[in-house]
């Protein structure tokens, strides 16, 4: 009974679906759906013969359309608006114009709208509305904003000139004017007298004036042609007559005309007679002398220098010794020579890093940091000895040379034991430290050297352990 009952309400149900569709009846709008109309089926858009009141067919509340007129499948979806108003331009909302016409929007011809001209606080940079007329609302709005700032603005005035001259008080704490800076002095003006206004002095040009800095002193290398012309010109180059040859000197050329005299080549003279007649009183035998006066004035023509030589033959051994060097860098009677002879040349400061860099190139030759420290000053000296010392620490040379550098007797003391640690069986450097001892620490200084076994065959330190014991 009840699979008829069911069967009998669905009859039913099919029954009631297959009768009339109710008025304004949307399929499926109860769940939710919607219906939607496209172009192709509206069709292109006509205007009827009825008024602007007449509701279009198929819109809602449109007058049924007549039973027996025929409708073609064109006309059965035209939807009519009604009458265009006046200047209307078809399709201008989307972006189509009238032929000929750019496709710019109204009130935006000439404006750059563009992100480039976009600001997310001021908006665009053009006014959107420049075009529009301004008339009497607008007018009366801009009134009213500006009445509105103007009681806003005197609502905060006086906390705005509180603050303002807090905030002129802070800063002219920090940074016064020199108006405030002198305000005490100048009253102290008025109490000055007529005499002492009369009574200051003038002025003087003291004022901070923008000078020249005076340029440094410069020093430019002189060619070895103006050196030679120099000495030429200073030297005395005359050949001996005969007669000096034969009589030794005393008898002249009468009315000869000599060149200019040379106070260095005079005094050399006289260390080189000086020097002459103590050779002849240690040589002479019952009165006579052995000194040949023609041979002696032979060997002092021939040992006046040219300097034009002299600097052709330093260029070329310049050039020698810099190939050698360059050759077998190792090699430090090379470095030795190259410094000695920028020394002869007067360029003193050429050899001293000329001798530096032998010293870097061969660290372990004690010969080239003795030359080293002799052609630098004592201060300079110390610093290389102290370094030669770290490089060859068993010099007994290089340890004497520190110990002489000093000025003082605890210094070469300090240097010497320190030697003494490092080597101590030098007898050279015992003897150096015994010297500078008192008698005392002598004793024991000599009992450690030849007891200890630190110099126990060494002789003269026997022999002063004996004296001073």
């Amino acid at each position: 009974l009840s699979t008829l009952a069911t069967m009998s309400s669905l009859t039913q149900k099919r029954r009631a679906l297959a009768g009339q569709v109710p008025s304004n009846y949307v399929p499926g709008l109860g769940r939710g759906a919607t219906g939607f109309t496209t172009r192709s089926d509206i069709g292109p858009a006509r205007y009827q013969q009825g008024g602007e009141d007449q509701v279009p067919q198929g819109m809602p509340g449109a007058a049924p359309a007549p039973q027996n007129q025929q409708v073609t499948p064109g006309e059965r979806n035209v939807v009519s608006f009604g009458q265009a108003p006046a200047g209307y331009v078809v399709g201008a909302g989307r972006g189509v114009s009238v032929k000929g016409e750019d496709q710019v929007a109204p009130g935006t011809k000439g404006e750059d709208l563009g992100d480039s001209n976009y600001s997310e606080f001021y908006g665009y940079g053009e006014a959107l509305f420049k075009d529009a007329n301004y008339d009497e609302d607008d007018r009366e709005a801009d009134a009213v904003w500006e009445a509105v700032d103007d009681t806003m603005d005197m609502r905060r005035k006086e906390r705005r000139e509180a603050r303002e001259k807090e905030e002129l008080r802070k800063y002219r704490s920090k940074l016064p004017t020199l108006h405030s800076q002198f305000a005490d002095i100048k009253r102290e003006l008025g109490d000055l007298s007529k005499d002492d206004w009369l009574n200051i002095p003038d002025a003087n040009d003291i004022g901070a004036k923008k000078r020249k800095a005076p340029e440094k002193e410069r020093f430019m290398p002189a060619p070895d042609s103006l050196l030679a012309q120099a000495q030429a010109e200073q030297g005395t180059h005359a050949q001996l007559d005969d007669r000096q040859q034969t009589l030794g000197g005393i008898a002249t050329v009468a009315g000869t005309a000599s060149q200019m005299t040379d106070l260095n080549k005079v005094g050399e003279g006289r260390n080189t007679y000086l020097q002459l007649k103590l050779d002849r009183v240690s040589d002479s035998v019952s009165g006579q002398t052995v000194v040949d006066p023609k041979g002696y004035l032979t060997d002092l023509n021939s040992s006046i220098r040219n300097q034009t030589a002299d600097v052709g033959d330093i260029k070329q051994a310049r050039l020698l010794l810099k190939s050698a060097i360059t050759s077998n860098p190792k090699h430090s009677p090379a470095w030795i020579a190259a410094a000695r002879l920028e020394v002869i040349a007067g360029k003193v400061a050429q050899a001293r890093n000329l001798i530096v860099q032998g010293c870097e190139a061969v660290p372990l030759n004690e010969d080239i940091w003795l030359e080293a420290s002799t052609m630098h000053p004592p201060d300079q000296a110390k610093k290389i000895v102290a370094q030669a010392v770290q490089h060859i620490p068993t010099s007994v040379t290089l340890w004497m040379r520190a110990a002489d550098l000093e000025t003082e007797d605890k210094h070469r003391r300090r240097v010497l034991r320190r030697a003494l640690e490092l080597i101590p069986d030098s007898e050279r450097l015992w003897k150096a430290a015994v010297e500078l001892e008192t008698e005392e620490s002598a004793r024991v200084l000599l009992a450690r050297a030849v007891e200890e076994g630190c110099c126990p065959l060494s002789v003269d330190l026997w022999l002063f352990f004996f004296f001073v014991a």
